[in-house]
């Protein structure tokens, strides 16, 4: 009988610490997986706007305003890709766009295809629906070659603003 009472103090002093590891053992994988979406989500939004600088360069006649890619940032948003994505077809996506060739010299269209199946790759690795995406108002479907608010375009033929209606 001593025995029990003694177990049951015992017990008494260790249970707020085993409800302290039941929370924390229940808490980890939610954490974890917040983690993951994040760098997730970090390793999406480089890779985009990479390959949104690196299409500027194929309206460069259409007067798009350039961005600067360099190839180090590649390489790296490449490898983190390569490591937090779940869909190889991610990566595989990424590396197509910069080992595509154009198929019109005087156009990016093939590269914004390519682009486009990246950013629904990426929505549905978020859990995302897909998005159409030459639905959209933009000139050339889904990619803005300039702005009216933007530095002024050293590029363009001729001074190219968005209008307000």
């Amino acid at each position: 009988m001593e025995y029990l009472q003694t177990f049951a103090q015992l017990m008494q002093g260790l249970l707020p610490l085993i409800m302290v590891f039941i929370a924390y053992a229940l808490a980890f994988p939610q954490k974890n997986f917040e983690t993951r979406l994040q760098v997730k989500k970090d390793a999406f939004l480089e890779a985009l706007n990479i390959l949104d600088a690196q299409t500027s360069y194929y309206f460069k006649k259409q007067g798009a305003l350039l961005q600067k890619v360099e190839i180090e940032d590649v390489r790296a948003t490449f490898s983190k890709l390569l490591i937090c994505t779940d869909n190889p077809e991610i990566s595989k996506k990424f590396a197509e766009f910069f080992s595509h060739k154009k198929s019109d010299p005087e156009s990016g269209e093939s590269h914004l295809i390519i682009l486009n199946q990246f950013r629904n790759l990426i929505r549905k690795e978020l859990g995302l629906t897909q998005i159409d995406f030459k639905s959209y108002p933009f000139e050339n479907n889904s990619y803005f070659l300039y702005v009216g608010c933007a530095k002024e375009n050293k590029h363009a033929k001729h001074n190219q603003t968005a209008e307000l209606k």
